[in-house]
């Protein structure tokens, strides 16, 4: 099974990072699951505190009403 290349490269850790491409341009698409990845890496969440901790802790989907 190939894997598709869009410009990232696993290193020995499993951490993506940059391949080596021209840095003053990249023209790489990045799809919205692999930009949701990214960001996500960047974030905590505590077990049961605030909305996206409650949703994780308990395995179940929350809904939100009247958001505005």
């Amino acid at each position: 099974m190939m894997k598709e290349d869009r410009g990232w490269e696993e290193d020995e850790g499993g951490k993506g990072s940059p391949a080596a491409t021209d840095e003053a341009t990249v023209d790489e698409k990045v799809t919205d699951t692999k930009w949701f990845f990214l960001l996500s890496m960047m974030q905590s969440f505590v077990n049961g505190k605030g909305l996206l901790g409650l949703a994780f802790f308990t395995g179940s989907p929350i809904w939100i009403s009247h958001g505005d």
